[in-house]
């Protein structure tokens, strides 16, 4: 007779076989390709929804005793600015006065020069600055003598009419 091959006569333990999880890669495969997906949507939103240039530039300033819209318009091509700018200005409690007239200029990159012409009165002057989205920053000579920075925002032209009938509501009126 021969030995049990375990002692005491044990049977031997064979634990249960471990149960693999089935992979987790197809999960991983959708987040991933969620994830993609929703940047190309959103890279795509902003391509196919990107605004149109505006119709001009605006800069308005509502001080103590001076009261001044500005609007810039202007045609580019190849880096040659050409077009007009319109000014409605109040001083004190006078009447308000509105002139307009020509510009030229450059624009690379995001640097610009305009020259503004002022028609009969003879008198033109040149502004730089830069121009950045809807942005456009001007270093000009101010009232005072003193050199300043205007900002000027892009507008629609239904926004620049809008503020116009704002300021000859609110100024229009005095004698």
């Amino acid at each position: 007779m021969q030995p049990p091959p375990y002692p005491y006569g044990q049977q031997p333990y064979y634990p249960p076989p471990i149960q693999q999880s089935p992979r987790r890669r197809f999960p991983v495969v959708r987040v991933i390709l969620f994830i993609v997906l929703s940047l190309v949507l959103i890279a795509g939103y902003f391509v196919f929804t990107a605004k149109p240039p505006p119709d001009g530039y605006m800069n308005s300033e509502d001080g103590s005793s001076l009261h001044i819209l500005r609007f810039l318009k202007w045609v580019e091509n190849s880096g040659q600015i050409s077009g007009y700018w319109s000014l409605a200005e109040v001083k004190g409690n006078a009447r308000p006065t509105y002139s307009n007239g020509t510009l030229t200029g450059t624009h690379s990159g995001s640097s610009i020069s305009v020259t503004f012409d002022a028609g009969t009165m003879g008198i033109s002057y040149t502004d730089t600055g830069t121009l950045e989205g809807n942005a456009l920053s001007l270093q000009a000579q101010m009232d005072n003598g003193m050199m300043g920075s205007l900002l000027f925002v892009g507008v629609s032209m239904d926004q620049y009419n809008a503020a116009l009938s704002g300021f000859k509501a609110a100024y229009g009126n005095r004698r």
